[in-house]
């Protein structure tokens, strides 16, 4: 809280300057979003929004999603098993806090306006950008249900119709070897194409103490991607994307730490110097360094993904049509030690493969002081998993011990988790938004969706639902012949219509101000619990329902000084209806429904010092409640009311941006960057050995443009070296916590060949 408070200071004092210093510079650039599906000025969007620049990711040497996410404030992000891996992003409290791959994220990401229903598909490399956007708070009217929390929106650059490419080479820290490029133009008869492309390689930074496993943290991914465009004479504008991307990499190793419960509120804290079930603590063991694990398998993470697109636009009169139709088709499969020690106490996979249909149809117009928009959305999605797991339980206690070798000797109840799921969703919306400006001064819109969700959901077998004869448990045996287990299917249907709205009020009583106020009301689909179960687990508990947030905001954006200011900020208040709260007891999780409300305000601040100097300074808070949310403890239960999992009560970025002329026609370009995140939860029920600690970090980087065509730049990823913690999940059958740590320092140097 003290280090909080300190940051309090640094941003006052950094707005403070900021518009102190702003009376001796140039203008800063106008950023243009399209988070109403129409370009737009930023200061003329009633939305809280983050945008980055696709040039500015790569100078920044961004390689990810979660790279970009976590400087952004109230956005927290992870990539649970490493790089390329799923990523749960969290914007204002709300996101997915569940490693299994069936649920649908309330943060959704969307490429090209192409919505991304697979989960583990949205840790993705990211390359040859246009622009990043992140847009906070529901966004179900404009991009459709599920977006209660925010979007991410990737727009890759596209055809041009002039000759244009780039190519940069990247060599780093861990034997990181990275290549991207584009080549983009003319091809033949008016029609355009862009091909990009990107490999990314490296040996990993995390050591383990078997000789015979590789590094842990290896990244593998190459991609490529093939648009062409063509404008027809007869008006319309058609743009085809074919894309295929692939990893192989070897996860990062689980750390681990004893934990023991309170008996009172059954909630666990981490014991440093105590043992897991099966009497093993890697300090002792010598895996004590943040990047040496000490396992007996592997860390394996695979995904194939391919990705074809195409729309036709086109302008009837005053009226704008455009259709967009997206096909995904991913595979993926994650292979884990997750014991996180060299004795054989847990080992799991989760395969995973889905293919996604979309459909949108969207007519809009602007007439005066009239805007409209409406459309059609349909969806399918269809997806599988078999994730597997054996836990054998150290039922002798970490007494058991062999002094010579250090490991688990003792007897062992081996377990089963396993589940064979399939489900078929099927999405149909229609849509529409109104914006009417009443005079120079006063606008107002007004927007809906009405959506009709289906989801037809079936276990073809899972462990806890088993019948077991003859074993010590009545369920999460094995099957035949290595078990007595039978299988009870379970198939159930979801149906739901959720209504999403938006009314919001803007006022700009001067030049350069604009205030708004907004009541939106966003929704999730309900759906099924998916994954592994704990024992005997009701079968009533597998479905959960829709929720529902009701977002009140306000906000104001400015710009001050001639242009060399822009300070915008906002306040929200939500009210949770039937919140999808995801808890992990013993060896299962389940989403559970109860009421929540936060608040939480942002600000953001951009000042062209001077003509080659430029700062910003960003920050979000947040206080995020779920009600009555009740864990298990040795004698019964304990119900309290908890903080959303993934949410620091503040958050902070920035940076320094410098460009100047240098001797022979060369140009520097450097730049600074910080973000703080402060201390949160890692799971729902706020046990302390799952917070993690309060980081910041800060990046540097200096690029010299010899001449229009060649670039030479080095950088520095994370200088002090923080390995923050980005995991801290809970095995309390095992008394032990898996945990997580980010990358450490990265130097490298980067060479780009502009055409």
């Amino acid at each position: 809280m003290l280090e909080d408070r300190r940051w309090v200071v640094f941003v006052v004092g950094l707005f403070s300057a900021g518009a102190y210093a702003a009376d001796i510079s140039s203008q800063l650039d106008e950023i243009v979003v399209t988070a109403q599906k129409r370009q737009q000025n930023l200061q003329d969007v009633g939305i809280s929004v983050a945008s980055y620049e696709g040039s500015k990711v790569r100078d920044a040497q961004i390689g990810t999603g979660p790279d970009l996410l976590v400087k952004i404030p109230n956005v927290d992000v992870f990539s649970t098993f490493g790089a390329g891996s799923s990523a749960n992003i969290v914007i204002r409290g709300v996101g997915l806090n569940d490693f299994g791959d069936g649920h649908e994220a309330p943060v959704t990401t969307y490429v090209d306006e192409a919505y991304t229903v697979a989960v583990p598909a949205t840790g993705m490399s990211i390359y040859d950008l246009q622009r990043v956007e992140v847009l906070r708070g529901p966004q179900g009217t404009i991009f459709g249900s599920n977006s209660i929390g925010g979007l991410v929106n990737y727009i890759t650059a596209k055809p041009t119709e002039a000759d244009e490419g780039y190519f940069t080479a990247t060599r780093a820290s861990f034997s990181k070897f990275k290549v991207e490029g584009a080549l983009s133009g003319p091809v033949a008869g008016g029609v355009t194409g862009r091909v990009s492309f990107l490999s990314t390689h490296s040996e990993g930074y995390e050591t383990n103490l078997n000789k015979d496993l590789p590094r842990g943290g290896a990244e593998g991914t190459d991609s490529l991607r093939l648009q062409l465009a063509d404008n027809l004479q007869s008006g319309w504008n058609l743009r085809a994307k074919v894309e295929g991307s692939r990893t192989d990499s070897a996860n990062l190793y689980y750390k681990q730490t004893p934990i023991v419960e309170n008996s009172t509120t059954g909630l666990w804290t981490a014991n440093p110097s105590g043992t897991d079930g099966a009497g093993y603590n890697e300090i002792k063991a010598g895996a004590g360094s943040l990047t040496t694990a000490y396992t007996n398998y592997p860390q394996k993470y695979t995904d194939t993904g391919t990705v074809a697109q195409f729309s036709a636009e086109n302008t009837f009169g005053s009226v704008n049509f455009k259709s967009l139709t997206n096909f995904m088709h991913f595979v993926k499969n994650d292979i884990q030690d997750c014991d996180a020690s060299p004795n054989d106490i847990c080992s799991a996979s989760f395969p995973y493969q889905a293919q996604t249909l979309s459909q949108e149809l969207r007519l809009s117009t602007e007439h005066g002081p009239l805007r409209w928009s409406a459309g059609v959305y349909l969806l399918k999605h269809d997806a599988e998993s078999q994730p597997n797991a054996v836990f054998n339980i150290p039922v002798s206690g970490p007494a058991a011990v062999d002094p010579t070798t250090g490991l688990y000797n003792g007897a062992v109840l081996p377990i089963a988790l396993a589940a064979d799921w399939a489900e078929i969703t099927k999405s149909g919306a229609v849509f529409g938004q109104v914006d009417y400006d009443f005079s120079p001064i006063v606008a107002a819109s007004l927007g809906a969706r009405v959506t009709r969700d289906t989801k037809d959901f079936t276990d073809y077998d899972n462990a806890a639902l088993r019948s077991c004869p003859g074993f010590v448990l009545p369920n999460s045996c094995f099957l035949p012949p290595v078990g007595t287990g039978i299988p009870h299917p379970y198939s159930g249907r979801y149906a739901g219509t959720l209504i999403d709205a938006k009314a919001e009020v803007d006022v700009k009583p001067v030049k350069d101000l604009l205030l708004y106020l907004s009541v939106s009301r966003g929704t999730k689909a309900g759906g099924f619990n998916n994954g592994f179960y704990s024992g005997g687990l009701p079968t009533s508990q597998i479905p959960y329902d829709a929720e529902a947030l009701y977002d009140y905001e306000g906000g104001v954006k400015s710009t001050l000084a001639d242009g060399r200011v822009r300070l915008n900020a906002d306040v929200f208040r939500y009210d949770y209806r039937n919140f999808q709260a995801y808890g992990w007891t013993g060896f299962g999780g389940v989403v559970v429904n109860r009421p929540a409300k936060e608040y939480g305000a942002e600000g953001e601040l951009d000042v062209k010092i001077a003509q080659p100097l430029t700062a910003r300074v960003s920050a979000g808070y947040l206080h995020t409640r779920i009600f009555d949310i009740t864990n298990s403890t040795p004698t019964g239960t304990y119900t309290s009311d908890r903080e959303m999992a993934n949410s620091p009560h503040l958050s902070v970025s920035g940076g320094l941006d410098y460009t100047t002329a240098l001797p022979n026609g060369y140009q520097l370009r450097a730049g600074w960057d910080f973000n703080y995140v402060g201390a949160r939860y890692n799971t729902l029920f706020n046990d302390p050995a799952s917070v993690l600690p309060s980081y910041s970090k800060h990046n540097l980087y200096a690029a010299v443009d010899l001449n229009a065509h060649w670039t030479f730049e080095v950088f520095v990823k994370n200088v002090g070296d923080e390995q923050n913690l980005v995991k801290n999940f809970l095995f309390t059958a095992l008394d032990y916590v898996q945990r997580v740590y980010a990358e450490p320092r990265v130097i490298g140097v980067s060479v780009n060949y502009k055409l």
